[in-house]
């Protein structure tokens, strides 16, 4: 059983573009450097910590060593480099500048996770703000609502029709909360 989770684990796990940026950069300044490609593959292998990353670049170092093109074997894992990335590494391979190529598809994972971690942040204080309104909303319902609506039936007064309608709301919720939860938990996850 542990051998299906680690299997499953690892199936699930993907390259994140940190791998992919460090990947990049190391094999550029090693290019530069004058190490040969296998070489600086074997090199990144055993300071990569992602396993699947690790067995990626363990399946390039095999084929490269055989004498196949880098670029080549780039294009059997798609997921993780992509077109663009494979034809730059392929134009780099024919002209010979290689090392130029792979500084400049630094540069473009650079700023793509600069990009990301950008936009990370700009979304992450609008969603605070709406889980605290949230928060905030549902307290009101479930306490504050139901004993001022209790106090004012108690006083024979009639409820105003917003506040019938938010008790009603709330008879509903306390009888299918498991229906909510499950759509909460259902749109959190799709998101």
């Amino acid at each position: 059983m542990p051998g299906f989770l680690s299997k499953l684990n690892e199936s699930l796990s993907t390259v994140k573009l940190t791998d992919k940026l460090f990947f990049t950069q190391n094999l550029s300044l090693m290019a530069r450097s004058g190490i040969p490609l296998s070489q600086a593959l074997e090199s990144l292998v055993k300071q990569t910590e992602n396993k699947k990353f690790k067995a990626i670049l363990s399946d390039l170092v095999f084929h490269i060593q055989k004498g196949e093109p880098f670029s080549e074997q780039l294009k059997a894992y798609p997921k993780v480099f992509s077109e663009i990335f494979v034809n730059m590494v392929h134009a780099g391979e024919e002209s010979g500048k290689l090392e130029e190529i792979l500084k400049t598809l630094t540069n473009q994972l650079r700023n793509e996770h600069e990009l990301k971690s950008k936009v990370k942040g700009a979304v992450a204080y609008p969603t605070v703000v709406l889980i605290a309104m949230l928060g905030i909303t549902t307290g009101l319902v479930v306490f504050i609502v139901p004993k001022l609506a209790a106090m004012f039936e108690g006083a024979g007064i009639k409820l105003p029709l917003p506040t019938r309608i938010l008790l009603s709301v709330r008879a509903f919720a306390g009888h299918y909360s498991y229906i909510i939860l499950a759509v909460i938990v259902f749109t959190v996850i799709a998101f």
